[in-house]
């Protein structure tokens, strides 16, 4: 791949080695970050710290209530952060419009795009994260994965052609929004 302008993609701040997860840690993805990293700009985001929560936080998981998928503390479920997610969601959204491409924390309340899981009535299906979704809802061309799909060598491939021809898109159309 040739280097002319760099690639701007949005990403899970964790993945790059920040120390942003409700326990302090992070998720650092050499992959990622060191061999893709070659080759696009990254635009670090954690929805969460973003928000104000601190690190570390009480670790919250998404239940459906009465028809709404929720972000609520797992200890404490009196701790709901979901209108302040789905807030910033929209508003990230807003300013994403330069972006070809975003990678996602895999079964993150925030950001998981399939795998996060939701309890509804005592029972976990699986779903995309409150801020992942106001990202895919506001831009449903703009390619996106997670971490854990990008492990396997043909889809970092396809993504990466996918973050091409959308951006080519962005660039013929002066269009940067779907």
């Amino acid at each position: 791949m040739s280097r002319g302008a760099p690639l701007k993609i949005g990403i899970s701040s964790c993945l790059l080695g920040e120390n942003v997860r409700y326990d302090g840690q992070n998720k650092y993805d050499r992959h990622i970050a060191e061999v893709l990293g070659q080759y696009v700009d990254f635009l670090p985001v954690c929805p969460e710290t973003a928000i104000g929560l601190g690190v570390p936080r009480p670790p919250v998981r998404l239940l459906n209530r009465n028809g709404h998928i929720c972000a609520v503390g797992i200890d404490n479920p009196d701790i709901d952060i979901t209108e302040a997610l789905t807030g910033f969601g929209k508003k990230q959204a807003a300013m994403l419009d330069t972006v070809s491409g975003y990678i996602f924390k895999s079964r993150s309340p925030s950001c998981g795009i399939t795998d996060t899981p939701i309890l509804v009535n005592s029972k976990e299906v699986y779903g995309a994260g409150l801020y992942a979704r106001q990202i895919i809802e506001a831009y449903p061309l703009l390619p996106v994965t997670d971490d854990v799909s990008l492990k396997h060598r043909n889809h970092m491939d396809d993504f990466l052609e996918q973050v091409l021809a959308y951006n080519r898109r962005q660039q013929i159309t002066g269009n940067h929004t779907d």
